[in-house]
């Protein structure tokens, strides 16, 4: 493309143009592959030039000095307003991306420690639960430490994955019924099977089918052991 554009336009003027293509790698391109692709371009473009004195023999432009200088003097300034302005794209994209970096570890951070926090109420309900000899109190209790486990399930599975949007429902749903049917007495034989599409919920919506579901299966396991 660019040896039609020289040479159809006889190295005219207008091929100061030319020197606005490698601008779109300075703007699109990592490092590297900006270095690579602009070096190779100006390879190019010089072995153009090459070509043009080999079959011209006086020109405007490749036998003016004046002309030239100002080509070359465009081309420099290019390369440095190229290579300043990737530098603060560059500079600004790592920015961004440790603030990001930050954004993601506090929230995660948070999730974990109110994981940790509702596994704390959690045992001071069944400490409590010691307390009182009434298997009553000792049942409501139980069910309300799963309803909170329940919760901190949720915030545990966000902390521990990069999205930090939506959970996994099928996912969330096996390890809550796992975790209920481990801390529920007579439910060794009891086997859950599981068959759903896939589908991402945020926190909010995970929470309220994760109480629903342990409500659902706390009265199944009631009905089935007694």
């Amino acid at each position: 493309m660019i040896f039609m554009f020289v040479i159809h336009n006889n190295f005219d003027i207008s091929i100061i143009f030319t020197l606005l293509i490698p601008i779109v790698a300075f703007i699109l391109l990592p490092t590297k592959k900006m270095i690579v692709h602009v070096g190779i371009y100006f390879v190019l473009l010089a072995g153009i030039f090459i070509y043009g004195y080999s079959i011209y023999e006086t020109h405007s432009l490749l036998y003016s000095m004046q002309n030239m200088s100002a080509y070359v003097i465009a081309l420099l300034f290019v390369i440095a307003f190229g290579t300043f302005y990737h530098i603060a794209i560059e500079r600004s994209y790592k920015e961004l991306e440790y603030a990001n970096y930050q954004k993601t570890f506090l929230l995660k951070e948070i999730h974990h420690r109110v994981k940790n926090n509702l596994n704390l109420i959690a045992s001071i309900l069944g400490i409590q639960g010691l307390e009182s000899s009434s298997s009553e109190i000792h049942e409501l209790i139980e069910q309300n430490k799963l309803r909170l486990e329940s919760i901190a399930l949720a915030h545990e599975m966000l902390y521990k994955q990069d999205n930090l949007a939506n959970i996994d429902l099928k996912s969330y749903i096996e390890k809550l019924t796992a975790h209920i049917l481990k801390t529920n007495e007579g439910t060794e034989n009891i086997k859950v099977h599981i068959e759903m599409i896939s589908l991402k919920l945020p926190i909010e919506n995970m929470i309220q089918f994760g109480i629903m579901i342990n409500e659902l299966m706390i009265n199944s396991i009631i009905g089935l052991v007694g």
